[in-house]
């Protein structure tokens, strides 16, 4: 019986290790969306085994990735989502915050120049594209890839 106990501690603790190491949690200083994840699935898993589970909601499947964006109801946890047959790894929705321009323009000017810093290469480098030629090479779009979804017919 003294064998039995650790075996099961020890099972106990490698299914928790392991259900964490599934379930990405970043650090405290990193804003995520609230109920929102990436779940990536294994290659022989489908969307439907994730779907299926009352609580979850698919609001994407990825074509090049193997996975779905989902969001949760309180009611589940994101561990809950790991455990699911057929599911790799999950990942809370990050937040991503963007520079934006207080004063209303159309995009150009001081603004842009300030974000791309142009104006460190005129003021510290003395560049101002003088003598500086571009050359293009455009070699097209498939416009009838799949992924484009189909976006290049027009209506009938």
């Amino acid at each position: 019986m003294r064998i039995f106990i650790p075996s099961i501690v020890l099972a106990i603790a490698y299914a928790i290790a392991s259900c964490s190491a599934r379930t990405v949690q970043y650090p405290s200083h990193i804003r995520v969306k609230r109920n929102s994840y990436i779940v990536q699935l294994h290659p022989t898993a489908h969307a439907g085994c994730v779907q299926a589970i009352p609580g979850i909601q698919v609001s994407r499947n990825f074509d090049m990735f193997h996975g779905v964006a989902v969001s949760i109801d309180d009611s589940v946890h994101p561990s809950q989502v790991a455990n699911i047959e057929g599911v790799k790894a999950v990942w809370p929705n990050r937040v991503f915050s963007l520079q934006y321009q207080n004063e209303t323009t159309n995009g150009s000017g001081e603004y842009l120049h300030q974000a791309t810093r142009v104006h460190q290469a005129h003021t510290e480098l003395g560049l101002n594209g003088t003598g500086i030629k571009i050359g293009i090479i455009d070699t097209g779009v498939d416009y009838t890839h799949p992924d484009l979804g189909a976006c290049w017919k027009t209506p009938n």
